[in-house]
């Protein structure tokens, strides 16, 4: 992580040290068990939900050894201020179910010239 252009005050939070365009690339894989269980992982900018910034390819549909899924992302962040803070959130769209991490998300944020 440039620390000149973030900082990191938690695990679940990026803080933007300098106001710019930004372009986020997240990537994933998921493991559940249950039927028809789907989430949306989501962009957040200061709390709030960045509108088109989202993954909807997790549904799994629980037979026929169908238990994974996975997202590649890249969402462009514009106009971001210093101070604002990017996090991500995860809910619920389809039926219950546990849903794990494959292997650790992967989150890469640049700040474009």
């Amino acid at each position: 992580m440039d620390a000149a252009a973030y900082s990191q005050p938690t695990s679940e939070q990026i803080t933007v040290t300098n106001a710019g365009d930004y372009l986020l690339y997240y990537n994933d894989s998921l493991q559940g068990t249950g039927q028809r269980t789907n989430i949306r992982v989501r962009i957040n900018i200061n709390g709030t939900f960045r509108n088109g910034g989202e993954c909807k390819s997790h549904y799994m549909r629980g037979t026929g050894s169908h238990e994974e899924s996975s997202c590649a992302l890249v969402f462009p962040l514009q106009d971001l201020n210093a101070g604002d803070i990017i996090s991500m959130s995860v809910i619920q769209e389809g039926n219950n179910g546990t849903i794990n991490d494959e292997e650790q998300a992967t989150i890469i944020i640049r700040q474009l010239k």
